[in-house]
């Protein structure tokens, strides 16, 4: 029997979010002072991976923009396999006109010992390419974090992948901003009217 998981709209900041894990990305972006857009325009995306799974144009709506960075960010907690489907075809086709997608799951529950940072996705050529966020390239770690999420043509790459809502396992220190926004979001409290921040 598939479970059935209720998001809990969250009001902050004068936005409705759909989910805590929406309104705590908020926070995280107003304590890294990064603008955001709250879901912005939705578009329609063509199928780039396992075209049999979603058809060959699907709607799709942003979770946020983030101006300043030219990021989209895709908030996930769960996803059933086309839902998957859906926003690695997006990410493909918002990556291919020049604006990445931050995959932004719930990293705000560290394990114990490890640290975790959100993914984002990067189209080159005919496959997409997930790697940490925020990552320092002068550190030339880039090639050393690279995960491959999908390929044209190659189903085994998708089904193989990494588990992207875990979000990627990093021994590379986050930096002091990343660190800080992070902890608000982690210790946001949304109860009984209260509000992150005040």
């Amino acid at each position: 029997m598939e479970e059935i998981v209720k998001h809990i709209e969250t009001e902050y900041d004068g936005y409705r979010f759909r989910s805590r894990l929406e309104a705590r990305w908020a926070v995280f972006f107003d304590n890294a002072g990064i603008d955001f857009r709250y879901e912005p325009e939705g578009i329609l995306v063509p199928t780039s991976f396992i075209p049999g799974w979603a058809p060959p144009r699907a709607p799709y709506l942003p979770d946020f923009y983030l101006p300043d960075l030219g990021l989209y960010v895709e908030v996930k907690g769960e996803w059933k396999p086309a839902e998957k489907a859906k926003a690695l075809n997006a990410a493909a086709y918002l990556s291919g006109q020049g604006h990445d997608v931050l995959l932004a799951p719930d990293v705000f529950r560290q394990p114990r010992g490890g640290s975790r940072r959100p993914w984002r996705l990067s189209l080159d050529g005919d496959a997409l390419h997930a790697y940490p966020w925020p990552l320092d390239r002068a550190r030339d770690i880039f090639t050393e974090q690279v995960e491959t999420v999908a390929a044209a043509g190659d189903p085994d790459v998708y089904r193989d992948g990494p588990d992207l809502l875990r979000g990627c396992k990093t021994d590379y220190p986050a930096p002091d901003w990343y660190v800080k926004a992070a902890r608000a979001a982690q210790r946001a409290r949304f109860e009984f009217g209260e509000r992150p921040g005040a």
